[in-house]
Order: structure tokens, then sequence, then C-alpha cells
């Protein structure tokens, strides 16, 4: 225990707001700060508990009591600052209120309204339950906690102080966080630790139903990995695997192996895995046949470089059986130094993730073995799982919540995972939630509406979280949802950047006063609470100046799973770090009480005439305009930015919807906006229709590809996202006292070492008269001085001695006064105690190996019980919890009490006497139980003890009645525990668990009445604004909706004219043709027609003769044309003659001529004669 910042106090006077409070705390406080100045500030329908309210009567505290909304707030003002004045502390003290675990704050939304309408700027005291476990590394209750009060700076006056308040007490939560020590451990050694511990749990495989137990995992596992050893030196090994036993044994094998898994994406483009191999380095791949084969179209490696695991597993057979039969029956610490698994340090890489690339190419994320841890007890810190629970693996490993939800949570937590390869196919996964019952669900927004679909209404019955993730969660989509199935989808954040898990919305509580108060676990519009160690800071988008966190801003985050940087160092996180804070390029805001509210990524906002456009509001406004269904599984719009010569940027509208009339839609779309109270401004500058809006394999939009199919569409240039804003610039460091360094130095070492167990040897010792007692304690080479103070030494059951060695549980702290480091002791024990653990571990291995821990034999709890059997001490705390949990949750259940001594010795046969007794009933004269509670309070280990003995084992195992055990705290762990059908953390969650909770049940039937109520409201209205949008978008804008109904108006007019004179014509020519008939049928018209006929005929026969006459008088004229043509005579009239001989012979060739022949020339007109005087 211990408080920091008390320096930050002043000596005139303070309002002090503890965001929760113990009895402890308070004890603490006063002891601290004095119990003389304090004056308590308390509402009257909150309370302090019972211990706190007996010590304020007690101690006759000064006190002022208020009442929310009802006191005079001057009045309430005055009184106060009177207290103040006077120079007293006035500290609020929130009573206990129902919250969801991990709340940040105690106090309701009226109360702190309240208390800010004050205008008293308080001091915030911020409060912590811190433990050594991971699971429950900050605790809900202070029991077998270390309590941690941190006094804050004390606010700046100013509004919102309510959101001021809670900002620095998540600041503080996450510093607090990051010290603690078992989140600095190794990822590899708590996974071997959990897997051994819970080795009866099983990876269920959802093809075939076959199944691998965590003992039998962890040894294949541990085999792999020194096999993986022998085939490369790489220090990081690629995975290509879908969800399964194989993604498993390849994951685990990497880290016992002190290698780094690089799960890839197999649904990335090819150029995306290039480049992720290329950064990572990888070498090696580890991946099965019958993978490849199904995704074919993948860039696979070569054959060389891949690990195939259906080919090692089986060469794996003998070694994992050795090594199953060494992890049995050695220890988990022996085993875990034996295979070095303690080697890696909290700041060592564990796994590399790598972006999903939606704005770009994919970046390396490396996470460590403390982001990882710190991840996953933030999430345990929230949720509540019974231990039989079940998780559904079917998100990718490549996917961070794949890995860090779907895989190690699970596997540290002891939960049974059924796994399918999957998400898409949302029948055969309904079916595994329903066979197996699964508790817990992680999936996103497009995979809930493959669910809606294909799932029966009784599916999600057994599901006690749906957490949804990476894109927002529609209203209408969640609200359709809850209304089939009956659950309500919790939408959550996170990044891969912060492994993941940042805030979830959790189920409200049910009110625990008349005043109906609680602390809201879930708000509309927002995406959850921030989980605990997660602080938050909004800068100005246009600035980069810090603002209130609920001013709409860039978000920025810090807690110990924030990632140390990009793969590329420092020149890769030169944008997105500052001071420790990381720059998330979500757009956002808080509330009072954490609740995130995201608004879009920066990359999904357009900056238009200096007003940032969400695109994903405007996405919501226009599916409303155009009455799209946000269950359906395909996208059909998407907003993108595109340049604007004018504004700068403008938005363009991607749809598969819109193909003609844009300036209709863009009308119809402006006037939706405006009826809906947004900005014209808001209105698509361009609708671009695609035949398909670019999605990933997550079902998130992928910006990068629509922005280029808008870009092409309109003929732009395309070019990256530019880092809009600039960064916050660092103030300089100021000079502090040597007291804030002092005081500074203590809150360092009492968060970074906190409560440790020590052991060494006693020197100096020193019992003062007071009743402290002083001493140092060494061993060679080292000591350190311890403070034992009074109310703790009186109850060490041994006197305190020179040379004693001792195992001291103790806070490190500095004493101020001398700046000395010392240790204030908690608790001292000799150190040969360790006895009772070794018989512990020998009689569980005993009755492990005969079976009496098998899940098989375990019986089923009733839901529904009629009568529980209590076996526990009368007088102590149990029975009375136990009666008030059934007074509240099941009044209707009878609960019978067997009284036995529950602690000294020979207690261990009165409660096995009793479990007997209660197995024979009603035979004994008992009445019959339907379930059977066994239990005590917490205590040491030698108070649980009897509940450590054979005798009480082998009693409840024998049970015929189902048996669960409450033993001590959630941290305490018996014999009995490992029997029983069922473990409950305390007496009071034994309770829980063995009867339903009946307000609750009530609380969901009135739940279900308002929202049928509700979801008929919202039919009317979304009816009404349908039928007024339409009449809207018909009406304002006439010209141009009409105008395409009026040409077409004139055109069929035209038409109509055409046909109708082209009929009339059609009937006039039909009317003449008639009576044109009807004349050629009269007598007279025959008779003069025949008359007509012979005229006609005769005067064509002496037409045809002479005609004839004609022709032969031509051809007669042609054949002496012919003849005359080839006559001699004609011939000869164109100049040619005819010559012979004296024969008379015509002359064709020169020697058919003598010389001196005479002869005859003949022309046309005449012949002559001619001699040849040619000489021969």
């Amino acid at each position: 225990m211990a408080i920091f910042g008390s320096s930050n106090l002043s000596d005139s006077g303070d309002l002090l707001i503890f965001n929760k409070v113990s009895h402890k705390t308070l004890l603490m406080f006063e002891k601290e700060l004095g119990r003389d100045r304090m004056t308590y500030l308390v509402e009257e329908s909150l309370p302090p508990d019972a211990a706190t309210a007996a010590h304020l009567e007690s101690t006759k505290a000064d006190g002022i009591l208020f009442q929310a909304g009802g006191s005079d707030p001057i009045a309430l003002r005055s009184a106060i600052m009177e207290r103040i004045n006077e120079g007293r502390r006035v500290v609020f003290l929130p009573g206990p209120v129902a919250h969801v675990k991990g709340s940040i704050s105690h106090i309701p939304p009226r109360v702190i309204k309240a208390l800010e309408a004050l205008h008293i700027s308080p001091v915030p005291v911020c409060t912590g339950f811190y433990t050594s476990s991971v699971l429950d590394a900050e605790a809900d209750t202070d029991a077998q906690a270390d309590i941690q009060v941190h006094i804050l700076p004390k606010l700046a006056p100013g509004a919102e102080m309510a959101a001021r308040l809670t900002s620095a007490w998540l600041e503080c939560s996450a510093q607090a966080y990051a010290t603690l020590p078992q989140l600095h451990g190794s990822l590899s050694a708590l996974l071997f630790r959990s897997l051994k511990l819970h080795s009866d749990c099983r990876v269920i495989d959802g093809i075939d139903d076959t199944t691998l137990t965590y003992g039998q995992l962890l040894a294949i596992s541990v085999a792999f990995a020194k096999r993986l050893k022998k085939i490369t030196t790489n220090r990081r090994v690629g995975i290509i695997l879908p969800p399964g036993k194989g993604a498993a044994i390849a994951n685990l094998g990497c880290l016992f192996a002190g290698k780094t898994p690089v799960n890839f994406n197999y649904s990335a483009s090819e150029g995306a895995f290039a480049s992720s191999v290329k950064q990572s380095g990888v070498d090696w791949f580890i991946t099965a046949d019958t993978f490849m084969r199904k995704l074919q179209n993948f860039p696979w490696p070569p054959q060389r470089d891949l690990i195939l695991m259906e080919r090692e597993i089986p060469l794996l057979k003998g070694s994992a059986k050795r090594w199953g039969v060494a992890i049995k029956f050695l220890t988990a610490g022996f085993m875990i130094k034996k295979l070095g698994l303690d080697a890696p340090t909290g700041a060592d890489e564990a796994v590399l993730m790598f972006t999903s690339g939606s704005s770009g190419e994919p970046k390396g994320v490396p996470l460590t073995h403390h982001n990882i841890l710190s991840n996953i007890s933030q999430c345990s810190s929230r949720i509540t799982l019974a231990p039989q629970s079940r998780f559904l693996g079917s998100l990718p490993v490549f996917h961070c919540f794949g890995i860090t939800i779907g895989l190690w949570y699970p596997m540290i937590g002891g939960y049974d995972m059924v796994t399918y390869p999957s998400p898409l196919e949302a029948k055969r996964l309904g079916a595994l939630i329903k066979q197996y019952g699964i508790s817990l669900v992680v999936t996103t927004p497009t995979f809930l509406r493959g669910f809606m679909k294909r799932c029966e209404p009784d599916t999600f019955k057994t599901v006690r979280y749906l957490i949804v993730g990476a894109e927002k969660l529609p209203d209408e989509l969640s609200a359709a949802f809850r209304e089939k199935f009956g659950t309500v989808p919790c939408e959550g954040y996170g990044l891969t950047e912060a492994s993941p898990v940042c805030s979830v919305n959790f189920i409200d509580p049910a009110p625990s006063n008349a005043a109906g108060d609680f602390i809201p676990g879930m708000k509309k519009g927002s995406v959850g609470a921030l989980l605990p160690g997660i602080a938050v800071r909004i800068t100005s988008p246009h600035t980069g100046r810090v603002v209130p966190v609920t001013t709409s801003g860039m978000i920025w985050l810090k807690g110990p799973n924030i990632f140390p940087g990009y793969l590329g160092g420092p020149e890769a996180d030169r944008d997105i770090f500052v001071d420790g804070w990381l720059k998330t390029g979500d757009i956002g805001s808080a509330d009072e009480f954490g609740f995130l509210k995201i608004e879009g990524r920066i990359s999904r906002f357009s900056k238009i005439g200096g007003e940032m456009v969400p695109h994903e509001a405007l996405e919501a406004a226009i599916m409303n305009i155009w009455n799209l269904d946000p269950a359906d599984e395909e996208r059909r719009i998407a907003v993108v930015t595109i340049p604007d010569p004018v504004k700068g940027e403008a938005v363009a509208l991607l749809t598969t919807l819109v193909t003609d009339y844009v300036h209709q839609a863009r009308t119809l779309i402006r006037h939706g906006l405006i009826d809906q109270g947004l900005p014209a401004l808001w209105c698509p500058k361009e609708i671009i229709p695609v035949e398909h809006i670019p999605v990933l394999p997550s079902g998130k939009l992928d910006i990068k590809q629509c922005r280029m199919l808008a870009y092409e569409a309109l003929n732009i240039p395309f070019e990256p996202y530019p880092m809009e804003f600039p960064e916050e610039t660092p103030a300089a460091p100021r000079p502090i006292t040597v007291k804030q360094l002092v005081y500074r130095l203590r809150d360092t070492v009492s968060i970074a070492v906190g409560t440790q167990w020590v052991v060494g040897e006693l020197s100096n010792v020193k019992h003062h008269t007071s009743g402290h007692v002083y001493f140092t304690l060494k061993e060679q080479g080292a000591e350190i001085f311890c403070a034992f103070f009074k109310a703790a030494a009186s109850k060490c059951p041994v006197r305190l001695q020179e040379g004693m060695k001792v195992h001291v549980l103790g806070s490190a702290t500095v004493y101020p006064d001398r700046g000395q480091l010392q240790l204030v002791i908690r608790q001292v024990k000799a150190a040969g105690q360790g006895d009772l653990q070794a018989r512990f571990l020998e009689l569980k291995e005993k009755l492990q190996r005969e079976g009496l821990f098998d899940a098989e034999r375990k019986k089923g709890i009733p839901a529904f019980p009629r009568a529980i059997g209590i076996v526990t001490s009368p007088t102590g705390a149990v029975i009375q919890d136990i009666r008030h949990v059934l007074e509240r949750r099941a009044p209707w259940v009878k609960a019978y009490l067997l009284p036995v001594r529950v602690q000294g010795a020979g207690a261990e046969h009165e409660i096995a006497a009793a479990v007997r007794a209660w197995s024979a009933a009603p035979l004994n004269g008992l009445p019959p139980v339907d379930v059977l509670i066994v239990g005590r309070g917490g205590g040491s280990i030698e108070d649980l003890w009897n509940f450590n003995e054979e005798t009480v084992a082998r009693a409840i195992y024998e049970c015929t009645v189902p048996v669960i055990s409450a033993v001590g705290h959630d941290t305490d762990f018996t014999i009995a525990d490992f029997v029983a059908d069922l473990r409950a953390p305390t007496p009071t969650a034994a309770a829980e668990l063995a009867t339903p909770d009946g307000p609750e049940w009530l609380r969901k039937l009135a739940r279900m009445e308002q929202a049928l109520h509700a979801s008929a409201r919202h039919s009317l209205l979304r009816s009404k604004l349908k039928l007024d949008v339409y009449l809207r978008g018909k009406l304002l804008d006439a010209d141009s909706l009409l105008s395409p109904y009026a040409q077409r108006l004139d055109d069929m007019e035209e038409t109509l004219l055409n046909v109708a004179a082209t009929r009339i014509f059609q009937n006039t020519l039909h009317i003449n043709k008639l009576e044109h008939q009807l004349q050629m049928r009269h007598p007279t018209h025959r008779n003069r027609e025949r008359a007509q006929l012979l005229a006609s005929l005769q005067a064509g026969l002496a037409h045809a003769a002479a005609v004839r006459m004609a022709d032969f008088s031509s051809q007669l004229a042609l054949i002496q044309a012919r003849l005359e043509a080839h006559s001699p005579e004609q011939t000869l009239r164109r100049g040619y003659a005819l010559v012979e001989n004296q024969n008379k012979q015509l002359i064709r060739q020169t020697n058919q001529v003598h010389a001196g022949e005479k002869l005859k020339v003949r022309v046309s007109d005449g012949c002559f004669y001619v001699r040849d005087d040619t000489p021969q």
C-alpha cells in the first residue's frame, strides 16, 4: 500500500475527489495525511460501505451531506468553501455503485454533474487495486490487492471539470499499469505455464470436431520448436495458415524457439505480400499442403522455403511424447528455465504484424511481450467469464484481434477454443456457437450481416460477449441484430499498433440504489470506454494544440499496449509519436466517463472551405436518404476525397446504384441532407457509377482503391495522402526542488517495484517501544533497510531475531526525510514454509493420475435449481454472502446449510462427512438439493489446508450432486477446486454461478418490450421520413424533376397526332376503295366497260398488225443492210480493189503473178488492166 503525490496538496485546503475508494484506502489515506483536517463530502443516495460508515461514525468525522440535483448548489458550495478556507481538506467519498468491472470511476453521472456545477477546482485522487496476476492485474476490490493512491496536480479553473478529472485519472492509470512487473515478463513463459496449468482445456477443430488438449498442444509445440531451431537461424519465421490447430502449433513453436512469428495476410495482393516479406526479412514459411491447394492463386514462395505441417507433425510424435511426460512431471518453473522461455524481456519483439494497407502499403508493426501481456490484462480486467467458457476463433491470425484475443487470451485464461478457418461461413459458425455454447465471439460488422441472414434466432443465446470491431457498426444493423437474436453487439475500437484493443462497450449493469445509479458500460454512438491503463488526448486537426477531450479532434493514445514503432526505425515513426503519445490517425472525442467516439479516419475526412466533412457520417446519411439496408452484405456506396481548384477538396460518391439521372440524384441527396439537419456543403460534387465498391477481406473499405477509381473516372493524376497536420512541440523542461525530486523517486520506485516477496537474513533487529520493528534484510553483497510498523508487526506469528532467515512481503519506497530506500513490511514468514506447497503438489499429481480431475466425469450445473445445499461455517461471512446473493438473484431458491468447521485439526473429516451426507439425501432425512456449494472465506495456505486433504477430495469426487467449490479468493487454489464440478473464485461468485439472475431476466423481458416499441416507432418514423424525402425531392426541384416528363409528354402528344392522322388517311383510302368497287359492279358500267373492251381489242388488233408490219419492214431493211455490208462492191467503195489474172482467178499471193502477165484490176466504178514489170 502506498500514497504518491502528497506534495500536490496545498496547506490552505483543497477539494479532493476520489475516483473510487475502499475502507482500507481511507484508513491509509488518513494515516498518511492526518485525520484532523479531513472533512468528508457524501451524497445521500450514495453512502460509503458499511465498514467506512462505521469508521466515520466512530471517529466522529466532520462531514457534509448533500443530495445531487436536490441540494442548493450555492449553499453547498458555500459550505465546502468555508471548510477549505479553514485549511481543511474536503474529500468526496464515492460509495458502492453498480459498475462494469474495471471502470475508471465509481461516481455516477448525476453526482459528477453536481460536483462539476460547484465550480471548485478539485485535486484528482486516483485509486488503483493491483495484483501480481496478469489476468487480474487491476482488481475491482482491495482484497488481496496492493492499493496505490495517487494524488494528482490540482485542476486549473474552468468548465468541463468531469471530463478533465477522467483524463487525469486515465493518464495516471496508464502510468501505473505500465510499471506492473508481471507485464514486463515473457509471453512465452506465461503461455507455457498457463497451458500446463490448464492442460485439460481443448482446441476444438470446427471442421471435423477433433480436439487437442492444451497439454498435447504444449508438448507438440515444444517438439516443433526444437525442430525449428535446427531448420533456421533467422529470428523471424513466416506463417501462412488459417485459424486452427496448425496455426496454434506454428505460433507457439516460434515463440518457444525464441523466434518471432510473422503471420502473413493470405488474402492480400501479390504486391502487398511481397512488400511484407521484404520488410520482415523472412526466409522460411510454415504452411500446410492442403491450404496451398485451396489458395492456388496466392503467390506462394518456392517449395524449398516451405515448412509443411503435414510432413513435420508425424515426425515429432516420439519427441512430443517424451516432452509430454517431462512437462507433466516436472515443474513449470524448471521447464521454463530448461527451455530458456524466461530469456525474453518485456521489451523484446514477440510477434510481427502488418497493417491492412487500406490506405496504402502495409506497415510492419512489431509488438513486444510487454504490449501483448498488457493488452490481454487490460481486456481481462473488464471481461468476466466462467471457467468453462469457450472462445470462437474464426478471425485470421494475421489480424491482430485474431491472434491476441482469438489465440493468446484463451490459452492464458484457460478457456476452450473452437476454431474455424473462415469467418465468412456464417451458417457453419452459427452451428458451432450453438453446438459448443460459445461465450465470447469477436467479429466485424461485415460478418455480422452474414449471421443476420443465415442463422436461427437462438444462435447466440450462450454468447456473453459479442464484440464487434474493425469498422463502424451501423445503428440499424445493431438494432436489427438485437431484435432477431436478443443479443447486443458490443462495438469496440482497436489498432494493430495498440495490440489491438483500446475500448469496448459492455452491457449496462442494473441500478444499485433507489436513485437508479450505475456506471454506464455502454454509450450509443461510442466505441466504448477506454480499457484500464489507456489514456487519451485530443489535439486540434488545424493547429496541433491540445484541446479538451470532449472537443472533436485528432485522437492520441498512451499505454503499455502501444507498440514501440514501425519497422524502419525513427524515420518511419517521426510523424506518429510525441512524448510517448501515439497519433492514431482517427478523428473523435471522449466524454466524462472515458467513452470514445470515433468520427472517422483522417483519411476519411474532406476539408471543404475550412470545414471537416466526415465520410462515414455522410455515407450513413445517404443510405438513409436512399433507404439502403445497413444489413446488406454488399456495399453500395463509398465517399472519397477529390481535389477541387476552388475549395481545395471536394467529395465524390462512388455507387453501384446510379447509372443515369445523376443531376436528379445529387438534388435528392442535397435536400435529404438538409432535411436531416446536415450542411448542404456535404453534398457530393461528383457521383461516379462503378460496378463494385472495393473492400478488404475484413470488410473494411479499401480506401486507396476507391480513390483510384474516382481519380480515373475524373481523369485526375493519383497521389497518396499527405501528412496533414503539424505535431505538437514539447515544452522546455523546468527545474524541480529537492523535495519534488525525492517524492518523484519515491513514486517511481513504488510504482516500478510495487509489493514483492523477498527472502533474506535479518540483521540489526530493533523492537521499538512504539511497537514498530526496524531491521536490515541482507544477503551476501546486498542489503536493504526495512520498517515493520506496529499494525502489521502485531500480527507476526514469530518474534524476529538476529540471523533469522525469512520471507517478507514489502513495498519498496523512499523515506523522504533521509532520501533512503527502504521496504515497508506487510507480512513475515519463516523461510521453511514451503513444505505445505510440496504436499499440495504431491497430492494433486496423485489424484490427477487417478482421474479425479478429468473433465469428462464432471457433472453439469443445473441452470434453474430449486434447492441448494451449503457446506461451510455457520458463523462466517460466507453463508451471509451466499444468502444475500440468493435474495438478490433468485429468492425462490431454497438454501439449506449443513454447518461444519472449515479450519483446524479434523475439520476436513467434518467437511467430507457433510458432502457425503448431501450425496445420500433424501434417504438420510436431509432435503434433496440440485447443487452443492462447498467453501469458506479467504486466508493463508494454512487456513485453507483442510480443503487440500484427500478425504475431502474423494468425498467431492464421489458426490452424486453437482459440486461448486468456493474456497478463499480468486487467487487461492485448493485440491477441492480441481475435483469439484465447477470452481468459483469466491463464495459470492459460487452463489451467482449456481443460480440464474432473476432481475436480469426481468430486465431482459423489459428491454425486449422496449425494443419492440422502439422498433415499431422506428419503422413508422422511417416510413414517414421516406415519404417526406420522396415528396420533398419531387416538389423542391420541379424544373429538373418535371422537365424529362414534360418532354416525354410532348413526344407522346406528337406521336398521338401522327397516329391519328395516319389512321384517318388509311380509313379514307379504304372508303374510296369500297366506293370504287361498288361502281365497278353496276350493269351500265359493265356494258360500257365491255364496249370499251371491244373497241380496245379492235384498236389493239390494228395496232398489232401495224406493229408487226413495221417489225417485218425493219427486219428486211436490216437484212438488206447486212447483205450490202458483205457485198464485194461495198468493199470496193471503201477503196479496195479485186485483181484477177487472165484465167479470172483472184490474186491473193505474189507467187500467183508472173512477169509480164496482164492483170485485170476492178474498182468501185469500173475496171482497168495492168502488166507486171517486176524483174524475175
